[in-house]
């Protein structure tokens, strides 16, 4: 029997066993959250626990959150949320006996739910770009892999969604998801639709950038190669073609994937990897620069403007795919640094403008600014 197969049948068989835990009573109005494996304190995840802490209807309600290295949050330990290390003993304990997990990815996957637990499985992206779970052209789709993605999620009890093409052709048929599905948006894009002068201000404060910065965000999505992708983007080149079309003194921010590990970065940007809400980073900036990754989505309900710069398009196209062909996003598309700056150059704002609010309504979106709000209520509900 194939080492993989062996692997399937081995976490199946101590699922069961640890079903025997069971016995354990549930802990009444406890929630417990996980954002990127353990990895940070963000997305999704972090706008709804910081509802829940604020809002008196979560009164007597203990937060849990579970990371890599729970040393690095002890600011959420003042606050009376309780931090344990992610994949631990007291991990699989609160995982057990919590009466509500909230998570933006998979989990470990022996961890069964039980009946009375509540599990919203609220994604990390927005749109539908590239193509994922059983529509990832990269990956081998034999009968253990179907079924090791079905479980995968077949644990959650509502899955978030962020438009209608999300549901269908990444939840119900990537996913093969069959429960509840919240079509209310992403609680980390509320922010878009409020006052964000105050996020800037943060956001700049932290850089010690002078006012009058006008910031480009570059994020490259992940590759799944272990390391930095080179992009051989001309960062100097880039600051100047905006400051020709827009006017003004501009700095780059570079956000690489949190799954990829850290490299130095070249002078004539600022690292922004290790800031810790990406969202901010698209609040405080006026253009995004990406390939494949779902912030552009993001960055379209923050009015950003947006360049696609894939010089792997072919490759990765190849590779992986997309969901909805790269040509109907809505955005103009640079393989090299002469089309980008041709890009630039030719930038039409109206154009832009409806080119985005077409793309929005072709794939059906959900978000509205109160998706925070609509999470909370099924787990009010829930603690009833």
């Amino acid at each position: 029997m194939p080492l993989k197969h062996l692997d399937y049948y081995g976490k199946w068989l101590l699922t069961n066993l640890i079903k025997v835990l069971f016995i354990i009573p549930i802990k009444k109005r406890t929630i417990l959250f996980i954002s990127f494996n353990g990895k940070q304190y963000s997305c999704n995840p972090k706008y709804i626990s910081e509802h829940i802490e604020s809002s008196p209807s979560f009164n007597g309600t203990t937060i849990v959150w579970a990371f890599q290295n729970p040393q690095q949050f002890e600011f959420l330990t003042e606050r009376g949320i309780k931090t344990i290390k992610n994949r631990s003993l007291q991990y699989i304990y609160y995982r057990l006996v919590c009466s509500a997990y909230i998570t933006n990815m998979g989990e470990m996957p022996t961890l069964p739910t039980r009946k009375s637990q509540l599990y919203i499985n609220t994604w990390h992206g927005g749109g539908c770009y590239k193509r994922c779970g059983l529509q990832n052209a990269s990956k081998e789709h034999d009968k253990f892999y179907v079924m090791k993605m079905k479980n995968s999620f077949a644990r959650a009890t509502h899955f978030l969604s962020s438009c209608n093409a999300f549901s269908k052709k990444v939840i119900k048929e990537s996913f093969l998801f069959q429960k509840d599905i919240i079509e209310a948006g992403l609680p980390r894009n509320d922010i878009f639709f409020k006052d964000q002068s105050g996020i800037k201000e943060k956001v700049y404060k932290h850089f010690q950038l002078d006012a009058d910065v006008r910031l480009c965000l570059y994020a490259p999505t992940y590759r799944e190669i272990g390391k930095l992708y080179d992009s051989k983007l001309a960062f100097e080149q880039l600051t100047q073609c905006l400051s020709k079309r827009f006017g003004g003194l501009w700095k780059v921010l570079y956000r690489s994937h949190q799954f990829l590990d850290e490299k130095e970065v070249k002078h004539h940007v600022i690292s922004a990897s290790n800031y810790p809400d990406m969202q901010e980073l698209i609040s405080a900036s006026s253009i995004l620069i990406t390939d494949y990754s779902s912030c552009l989505w993001d960055a379209m309900l923050a009015k950003d403007k947006i360049f696609l710069y894939v010089p792997d398009l072919d490759d990765y196209k190849n590779k992986r795919d997309f969901y909805v062909p790269i040509k109907e996003w809505g955005l103009s598309i640079s393989k090299n640094n002469k089309e980008l700056a041709e890009n630039i150059e030719n930038f039409n704002q109206k154009a832009y403008d409806l080119s985005i609010k077409k793309h929005l309504e072709t794939l059906g979106s959900f978000e509205n600014g109160h998706a925070t709000e609509e999470v909370c209520k099924i787990i009010v509900e829930h603690f009833k």
